[in-house]
């Protein structure tokens, strides 16, 4: 006998007492039954009404006969009604009854409560479960409990009204159950098989619980939405709040330290910040759903299907994300906040008090306050200037601590055997806030603190390189540690002066490097001892990332979000990965895997309640306003955004001619069958690097060998006389055409000369009139009439080169140098050709198609004489030159025109860049010609290296000003880069990798933006647009993209307008694209001249630019001319700026370097 306080207890009467008290129990709703069986007897009265009976025996045991009251067959219960005695036995639910008359037939109302899974003496209702599991196992009735509760929970009736006058849905259109079936045995395994009316999502009937609603017939349920688009929403709903009279918002208004004027929306984030740090909040588990019956209020288990008195919490933590959109301060936020509580210090936590802490000497008074101070972080420092300096002395030398024993140290999975083992650490309070950023911000950040700051508002202590930091004692006197992420992830969790202290603020750019799963960064601040966290970044998430663009073109305005694609399932992983491991909630920081059941995998099954609880627990981390409320606040200066239609040049013509040759001809040599066609899903490799070289073919393309179109014409002159058994052609008229335009297009660019050399040297052709006879002799490549020459880039360097030097020589100075200067620049550029060559045929990277392949499809013999093709000579530079080590051009045996003598400086001073053979190229020369007579700033975005370094090549010629910032250039590097170009005086260009575009850089000191080609997504486009139109911007910005007509990148482009959301496939495996490069469309090459002029549409209101008379010994500078709305650009060879920008190179000054070939691989060429 069991004995409580000395007395006999009996737990079943204690279940009794506690089921049979319908105030402890909870309320849910109500069913209908018809049919029902003939009673025994009256059910037990419940002591709240006598109308109302207790449902009971034997509806409970489905072995007792039953018989309907309609024809008196033996019946059993109904599923719905065994389900329900299984739940009353179980005893999860009460439930009573009320009979009620309609028409001759009686009908039940039950009523359904839910036993609390947290009622006082719970457990003695677990222990009876345990008792009476009817040999099943725990998980097979818990299994069974969920299924037969979701199918309730779809058919209660959960209307006040109905509840207390059950009558009333009776007679109204409700759900009425018949109480019996047709005889059969009872199985377990019917237990819970549902649904009870119809397949419905839970959702709408939760919703139905907590507002009370009836269950109607003709309830129209919501569509799910994917998933994606459900996430979308949640991200959407995070709003920012905070109230106009709130106390803090107050304070923010004059910040101590900061001279820069905050925003309004700056001032409300700073606030919330501050908030978020100073309070915490217990906020409901995200599985529950909170329900009120009068007044009585309940929790649901949305997991567990249970239902309990009382919630579970999880403590919001003392930080988050600062997820402004890119361009609003977010920095300067961050400055606000460190200033507003400049004299705050972290505070030992609760559980690690030094109340134990003994002194082992007598202490004065002096020392005891001292201690106590500093011990409760007593914001000493807001009074310094009214202490005398004895006190501040002994404060600093005296800062507080707490102590860490050894089984409260973080536990680390990979411990080194040589580690000594620590009994207890300690660890020093400070009001230091340690600051990491990507090291290609730091600079910004040092320029950002310098711009906002009062000098001498906040020391700081700067960590940009790998070395040793101060002692733990230094470091917390400062109100800033800035380390560069370097430098941060090369400390070491056990040694590091870092893990000495416990910071008050540990504040992480580009904070989204938290939601990885492991990284040193991410383990070193999961180890750091921090009161306060935030990640600071404007794209938590892929699926947070929004970026709100207001543009204005020449026909319309166009205001539009930019959203980059996601995987929501991706998302809710980095979610939990910055909940468990950077800010280390609980629950979650001790088992990460519960973020996945009771966070990830709900939302993804799209249970009740799961978005609601999701954008709950975002919401209470992430500060950030929307674009609407940031539109309230400030307004940036108008964004102009227009795309450029370009024709091509006649070289672009030839080079996409021949990419839809290679297409063309691979299409019908495979007889689009097997892996040989370039459209099989196996050979996707191999289309997205045919399309991405011919993306850059709109630029400039040499990687077609002569040997590669002569193979490509004997292929399709092996399929053109193929024939069938019967005689007729193996291939459609279609294809045959196909293959006729072809080796058209292959034999017009063989038929070039202009074609053949650069597909040899690999230069751009610059086109230069009115030179001297002997400059042309040493250095054109080529050449289109007498007074017209052809010249690479490393060419014309090195004749401006001589030529600033001895343009004021005698004749017979220039006659003995010339010709020596010029054997010396052939030798080493045939030397480095050489060897770029040699390295391009041992990759083979020039191959065009796979010959033997190919061959598969035709005769034996024909196969063996496509692998004895002839080479072609032009593959050897070799081939090219003349016996004097030039390139052999037509002129070279040709009678010579006299030449007049090279000290006749009119002539080479007047001669004149004319052009190139890129129509992009040519384009952009002229605009930043413009940008540089109108002291104009810009960026040019490049996305592939090769049109950056024929755009580099082409300035260094004009002697422009400009700054490279590409993957070349060491990380270490860059932010020089990005301030040499702000601080720059007059014009400057940065051509910029577009890869190196999407995150923090401010480069408001940039007006123009050009997009060498269309950008595929959207998203990476407004990221990089936002580096110059973002706050702190007082221009109007115009951007240009360039799009060469007739070609892939104006179908890219218009695909990319007229499609919303982002493009999430590569160009080549999207079917518009696909379908549109199956067209096989050529080019018309009609073209009399073979460069574009610089030229281009202007708005300026100028008809003139720079037109001006020099001096005889003065030299040239460029001027334009506008006609029609075109400036059309006269460039001098030989110009002032060329000379200056020789000169700064000094006396080391060398042929402009060559890309070298083999090391770009395929980012240049090959693989076409």
């Amino acid at each position: 006998m069991n004995l409580r306080d000395g007395k006999p207890f009996d737990p079943l009467h204690h279940i009794a007492k506690i089921t049979n008290d319908l105030s402890q129990l909870i309320p849910l709703g109500v069913l209908y039954f018809a049919n029902l069986p003939r009673l025994p007897a009256r059910g037990i009265e419940t002591y709240e009404d006598d109308e109302w009976l207790w449902l009971d025996t034997p509806y409970t045991n489905t072995n007792v006969p039953l018989y309907s009251t309609v024809n008196g067959a033996r019946s059993v219960l109904s599923p719905i009604l065994t389900d329900l005695s299984y739940l009353i036995e179980k005893l999860h639910i009460k439930a009573t009854y009320k009979i009620t008359k309609l028409g001759k037939f009686n009908t039940a109302a039950v009523r359904i409560y839910s036993v609390p899974n947290d009622v006082d003496g719970n457990r003695f209702i677990e222990d009876h479960r345990i008792k009476f599991r009817r040999g099943k196992t725990p998980q097979w009735h818990e299994n069974k409990y969920k299924a037969i509760m979701k199918n309730f929970l779809a058919v209660l009736d959960y209307s006040k009204e109905h509840w207390e006058v059950p009558e009333k849905a009776i007679m109204s259109d409700c759900l009425i159950f018949s109480a019996l079936y047709e005889f059969k045995p009872f199985s377990s395994k019917s237990l819970g098989i549902g649904p009870y009316y119809e397949e419905q999502t839970l959702d709408s009937h939760i919703t139905r619980l907590i507002k009370c609603e009836p269950f109607l017939l003709n309830n129209k349920l919501h569509q799910d939405l994917n998933l994606e688009t459900r996430l979308a929403e949640v991200y959407g709903a995070i709003n920012f709040q905070i109230g106009p009279n709130n106390e803090v918002l107050s304070d923010v208004q004059r910040i101590f330290g900061l001279k820069s004027d905050l925003y309004n929306y700056q001032k409300e984030s700073a606030a919330k910040m501050f908030i978020n740090e100073t309070y915490t909040f217990l906020k409901d588990m995200p599985y529950l759903v909170k329900i009120r019956r009068g007044s009585k209020m309940f929790y649901f288990n949305t997991i567990n299907m249970t239902f309990n008195l009382h919630p579970e919490y999880y403590t919001s933590p003392r930080g988050g994300i600062l997820a402004e959109n890119m361009g609003l301060g977010k920095t300067c936020i961050c400055l606000a906040l460190i200033c507003l509580t400049k004299f705050d210090t972290s505070e030992t936590p609760e559980k690690f008090t030094v109340s134990d802490v003994h002194d082992y000497k007598i202490q004065s008074l002096f020392d005891q306050c001292v201690r106590h101070i500093n011990r409760h972080s007593i914001p000493w420092k807001k009074h310094t200037n009214i202490l005398p300096d004895t006190c501040i002395e002994a404060l600093k030398k005296s800062p507080g601590f707490f102590y860490l024993k050894k089984n409260e140290l973080p536990e680390r999975k990979h411990l080194s055997r040589a580690r000594p083992i620590v009994l207890e650490k300690k660890y020093l309070l400070t009001s230091a806030t340690l600051i990491v950023c990507p090291d290609n911000l730091f600079r910004q950040w040092c320029f950002e603190i310098a711009k906002h700051l009062e000098p001498g508002a906040l020391k700081i202590y700067y960590a940009e390189k790998l070395g040793t930091l101060p002692s733990s004692m230094e470091l917390i006197t400062y109100d800033i540690v800035l380390m560069a992420n370097s430098a941060y992830v090369s400390e070491s969790p056990d040694t590091s002066v870092l893990s000495k202290i416990y910071w008050k603020r540990l504040i992480i750019d580009e904070g989204h490097s938290m939601n990885q799963r492991s990284t040193r960064a991410v383990e070193l601040s999961k180890e750091l001892q921090v009161e306060r966290k935030w990640a600071v970044t404007g794209t938590p998430t892929a699926g947070m990332t929004k970026l709100h663009m207001n543009e204005t073109s020449e026909t319309n305005s166009s205001r539009y979000t930019v959203k980059r694609a996601f995987s929501a399932k991706d998302d809710l992983t980095r979610l939990g990965l910055l909940v468990s491991n950077f800010f280390q909630i609980q629950p979650w920081a001790n088992n990460q895997d519960l973020w996945n059941k009771i966070v990830a995998k709900p939302f993804i099954s799209n249970t009740f309640n799961s978005s609601m609880s999701l954008e709950s627990l975002i919401s209470s981390l992430i500060v950030r306003h929307s674009s609407d409320q940031i539109e309230n606040d400030v307004t940036l200066p108008p964004l102009y955004h227009k795309p450029v239609f370009l024709t091509p040049s006649y070289h672009n013509k030839l080079s996409v001619n021949l990419f839809v040759a290679v297409l063309a001809i691979n299409a019908v040599s495979s007889e689009r069958e097997d892996k040989d066609y370039m459209f099989h899903p196996g050979s996707k490799s191999d289309l997205r690097r045919l399309v991405t070289n011919l993306q850059r073919a709109t630029f400039y393309w040499t990687g077609f060998s002569v040997d590669d179109l002569e193979s490509m014409v004997y292929i399709a002159k092996l399929c053109l006389d193929k024939n069938s058994e019967d005689g007729s052609a193996s291939y459609c008229p279609e294809d045959i055409k196909l293959l006729e335009r072809s080796v058209k297009a292959c034999k017009i660019a063989l038929a070039d000369k202009f074609w053949r050399t650069v597909s040899t040297i690999h230069e751009m052709n610059y086109f230069v009139g009115g030179l001297d006879n002997a400059l042309k002799k040493n250095f054109q490549i080529n050449k289109l009439s007498f007074d017209i020459s052809v010249f690479g880039a490393p060419q014309l360097y090195s004749m401006q080169k001589f030529y600033f030097k001895k343009r004021f020589s005698s004749k017979e100075v220039i006659d003995e140098r010339i010709q020596k200067f010029a054997d010396e620049f052939w030798n080493d550029y045939w030397k480095e050709a050489a060897k770029k060559n040699a390295e391009r045929v041992k990759k083979n990277d020039g191959q065009a198609i796979n010959i033997s392949t190919v061959g598969e499809e035709l005769e034996h013999q024909e196969k063996l004489s496509l692998k004895s093709s002839k080479k072609s000579s032009f593959e050897d530079p070799n081939a090219i030159k003349s016996t004097n080590g030039r390139i052999q051009t037509l002129s070279d045996n040709s009678s010579a025109s006299p030449t007049p003598a090279l000290n006749s400086r009119e002539l080479n001073r007047n001669s004149r860049l004319l052009g190139t053979s890129s129509a992009k190229l040519s384009y952009m020369v002229s605009k930043l010609l413009e940008n540089t007579f109108s002291s104009v700033k810009g960026i040019v975005f490049f996305e592939f290296e090769d049109s950056a370094y024929y755009l580099s090549e082409a300035l260094d010629l004009l002697g422009l000003n400009y700054t490279l910032y590409a993957t070349s250039v060491p990380k270490d590097d860059r932010a020089q880069k990005i301030r040499e170009f702000s601080e720059a005086e007059g014009a400057h260009t940065l051509i910029m990798d577009l890869k190196l575009a999407s995150h923090g850089l401010t480069i408001t000191a940039a007006t123009q933006v050009y997009f060498l080609s269309p950008v595929w997504k959207r998203s990476i486009e407004a990221q990089a647009i936002k580096r110059a139109h973002r706050i702190g911007q007082k221009n109007p910005v115009h951007v240009e993209t360039l799009v060469l007509k007739g070609t892939l990148e104006e179908e890219m482009y218009r695909k990319r307008q007229v499609v919303e959301d982002e493009l999430n496939v590569p160009v080549a495996d999207d079917n518009q694209i696909r379908d549109y490069i199956l067209k096989f469309e050529f080019l018309k090459v009609n073209d009399t001249v073979p460069f574009n002029e610089f030229k281009s549409r202007s708005d300026t209101g100028l008809s003139e630019i720079n037109k001006r008379e020099f001096d005889d010994v003065e030299l040239l500078e460029p001027s334009a001319l506008k006609i029609k709305n075109t400036v059309h650009w006269n460039v001098p060879l030989f110009g002032k700026n060329a000379l200056e920008k020789q000169s700064e190179h000094g006396k080391n000054t060398e042929v402009t370097p060559k890309v070298d070939f083999s090391e770009q691989g395929e980012n240049l060429q090959g693989h076409f």
